[in-house]
């Protein structure tokens, strides 16, 4: 990623994985400023380690996602519809 970027990093690295050692390279990834979004599950016990100083200076951002933040009975029925309506 560093190479294809010239050393710039990227703005946006979605983890799916749910592992911590891609969790921290997905953070080590990113451009100043960049977001990371942990979408993989890992084990209960897991944690990763951000180191500080990007995570400040450069205003690196880590949320989590979980289901992309879907409310299943309200979205499916909804998304149902906007289907059946040809809308989707």
């Amino acid at each position: 990623i560093s190479d294809a970027t010239r050393g710039r990093g990227v703005d946006h690295v979605v983890e799916a994985v749910g592992l911590e050692e891609t969790i921290e390279k997905g953070f080590a990834a990113l451009a100043v400023g960049g977001l990371l979004t942990v979408a993989g599950a890992t084990h209960a016990e897991g944690s990763i380690s951000i180191p500080a100083i990007p995570l400040l200076l450069h205003e690196k951002r880590v949320q989590g996602s979980y289901m992309g933040g879907l409310r299943p009975s309200l979205d499916i029925p909804r998304y149902v519809e906007l289907y059946r309506d040809g809308r989707l």
